[in-house]
């Protein structure tokens, strides 16, 4: 993200900072809103600022022009606001290992949070391989149906985050129906790719959802919309809902140690997210095949830059074995370093307690986490660039040297209760940020705003 304010830093993030925080991505890889406002919990400290009026429409509803403490841009899907730049090596992101006793796991994660970028690996999560691995499989069947099969599924103009969404810019450089027929897309190995999409998503939220007055009154049906899915692909729900498990626990265990890095109680995030709104999302990235596209830099990026809007992410990929050259072939994830650099995100193996064949998770923070902090832990922009393009044979159907560059994804989304108040002077009186920041954010009586006012909705 774009110059955020550290503990005893300039406003800005230096050069050298930047510089030195640009020189460890090689050595990791070597490792093998426009939101509604909604009313507080009468449980906080402070009452939260009054309910304002309602957007018209749901498609109105995205990431606030601002968060506390922060440039607004750093907090919007606005790939314009960051300039591009040549990628270089990135920051060594550290890595938290949850067999580790929580002091040696909250030394890591304040390194983190106050130095790094807002992100860090989690090895020993314990969350089974295979439970990806079917997730992945069973959304790669749904994503290989015809896109009009999918559109049947897209829920709120594909702005809730539930069932299946493509970004406007992606649908903008899609094949029609006119270009591409569906018997072409059955036919296809790839039949999204034969569609030009770039990038799909599928994505749910809480899978149990009880009748009351939070979950089901008007700010609940937005937060807590139902899931849309596949009638002939139940394997996807059961999968979802397996994972959305795994996540919920892990969540838990990682917000725990973000709470002590801060000096504040172990329980402080978990109590705030008791009936949390968090969702999953599967993201589908199909191959780019040379013939569809007139210039190397014509397609539009697989994910343009962004910044999360809960409190944390937790990020699964597919884990690749090949050279730094040959992955940057491949395009990926990138964090933003500073104000201007590109840096890649390896996918690290995981720990013993993950399997011989597991991965570590990557987990960065959110924009709540960042109005907690008072914008000094930082919610940074990512993207996910895109690969070299694939040749494909038309008359064969096959790739050329059977090369295919589809990748898919796994993020969870954890969002505290959308009621909760995120009040920064409650959160740093706890000391963990100094009492010079204590004692700055209590002077400006800083407004408390709610989760759900920083977080898109689903």
């Amino acid at each position: 993200s774009r110059g955020w304010a550290l503990p005893s830093r300039a406003d800005s993030m230096s050069a050298a900072r930047a510089s030195q925080l640009a020189s460890g991505l090689a050595r990791d890889g070597a490792l093998h809103p426009l939101s509604r406002r909604v009313t507080a919990r009468p449980v906080v400290v402070r009452a939260a600022t009054a309910t304002a009026p309602k957007p018209a429409k749901i498609s109105d509803r995205r990431v606030g022009d601002a968060v506390v403490g922060s440039p607004a841009a750093s907090s919007r899907d606005d790939a314009a606001s960051v300039s591009a730049a040549p990628d270089r090596d990135g920051p060594p992101i550290p890595v938290v290992d949850l067999a580790s006793s929580d002091e040696a796991c909250v030394s890591v994660v304040r390194e983190a949070l106050f130095e790094g970028v807002g992100f860090f690996h989690v090895r020993n999560h314990g969350v089974p391989p295979d439970a990806f691995a079917r997730v992945a499989d069973s959304a790669a069947a749904f994503f290989d149906a015809p896109v009009a099969e999918k559109r049947a599924l897209a829920v709120g103009d594909m702005k809730l985050s539930r069932g299946y969404e493509v970004s406007p810019e992606h649908v903008a450089a899609m094949f029609s129906e006119s270009d591409v027929s569906v018997e072409a897309e059955r036919a296809d190995p790839e039949p999204s790719a034969a569609r030009r999409l770039v990038g799909e998503r599928f994505s749910a939220g809480p899978f149990r959802r009880p009748r009351d007055a939070y979950h089901a009154g008007e700010d609940g049906a937005v937060f807590f919309a139902p899931n849309a899915w596949p009638s002939e692909n139940h394997e996807l729900r059961e999968h979802m809902e397996a994972y959305y498990k795994h996540m919920e626990a892990l969540s838990n265990r990682v917000l725990r140690l973000i709470a002590l890095a801060a000096n504040a109680p172990p329980d402080f995030f978990i109590n705030r997210s008791d009936r949390h709104c968090s969702n999953l999302q599967v993201a589908n990235y199909p191959t780019l095949r040379s013939g569809d596209w007139a210039a190397p830099d014509a397609a539009p990026p697989r994910k343009k830059a962004h910044a999360d809007s809960g409190t944390i992410t937790i990020l699964a990929r597919e884990r690749n074995l090949q050279t730094a050259e040959t992955d940057r072939r491949r395009g990926g994830l990138q964090v933003l370093v500073g104000d201007d650099v590109w840096a890649d995100v390896p996918t690290l193996a995981g720990g013993a307690r993950d399997g011989a064949e597991g991965s570590a998770l990557l987990v960065n923070v959110g924009n709540q986490l960042q109005a907690w902090s008072d914008g000094r832990w930082r919610s940074t922009k990512h993207r996910v660039t895109n690969p070299a393009y694939v040749t494909f044979e038309e008359d064969t159907k096959t790739f050329d040297e059977n090369v295919s560059t589809r990748r898919v994804s796994v993020a969870f989304f954890h969002k505290a209760n959308y009621d909760a108040a995120v009040d920064a002077s409650e959160f740093l009186a706890f000391g963990g940020f100094g009492e010079a920041a204590a004692r700055d954010v209590a002077a400006r009586n800083a407004p408390v705003v709610t989760a759900g006012e920083l977080s898109r909705v689903g």
